[in-house]
């Protein structure tokens, strides 16, 4: 099976993440694509995200009767750091009949060679599918450029449209009781409420453990 791999915090899941990973599926062929939630990202120490355990739950809502898409929550079960490098070893390990792929966006194309054993990674890969976002344009020259750099193969899907949906602007917006009905699915919404994330009901950023 040919697996995409897409990470995130999912803080919360989006209609901007849901699009990529659909899109990615659609057009790199993949047979599934797994949203995998960061339990401890390295590039936010200390960052106060909502708990693992409630960001998986928005993404199992987001992608109930989906079967091409589902999360992936093995960060989880892994010593934080939460690398690139050791989620995929794990995945390989549990899956050895799979192969997988990374998707990601344009600005963290131009960032790939400094990730964590980065030439270690690219190995274990497919390939590297790039979906373009807002402020940081790639084209086939500089995935050809990038596929000398960390040797694999870097696929650019340039034909996608951009959905520029910041979770960081959801949150704020959540916290300020604005509406953000059609920007996250409305199962994730309901839970927001019912959990009273990202300082729903207080107009405080609650953070739960999980």
């Amino acid at each position: 099976m040919r697996v995409g791999l897409l990470g995130g915090s999912f803080d919360p899941v989006h209609v901007g993440h849901l699009a990529m990973a659909e899109l990615a599926r659609d057009r790199a062929g993949f047979d599934q694509v797994w949203m995998v939630p960061a339990a401890h990202p390295p590039h936010k120490p200390g960052a106060s995200l909502a708990g693992f355990h409630y960001r998986l739950d928005m993404l199992q809502l987001a992608l109930a009767g989906h079967e091409t898409l589902r999360p992936e929550p093995i960060e989880s079960s892994l010593n934080p750091p939460s690398y690139t490098l050791q989620t995929v070893k794990a995945l390989r390990e549990r899956h050895p009949d799979h192969r997988f792929s990374l998707v990601m966006g344009s600005d963290t194309l131009h960032d790939f060679p400094n990730w964590h054993k980065s030439l270690e990674l690219a190995e274990m890969l497919e390939s590297i599918v790039v979906m373009p976002r807002p402020g940081s344009p790639v084209n086939h020259v500089d995935a050809n450029r990038q596929d000398a750099r960390i040797g694999t193969s870097t696929r650019v899907l340039a034909d996608m449209p951009i959905l520029e949906i910041s979770s960081t602007w959801l949150r704020s917006a959540i916290a300020s009781g604005r509406s953000v009905r059609f920007l996250i699915p409305r199962a994730v919404e309901q839970f927001i409420k019912e959990h009273g994330l990202y300082g729903y009901e207080s107009g405080t950023p609650a953070r739960g453990s999980g």
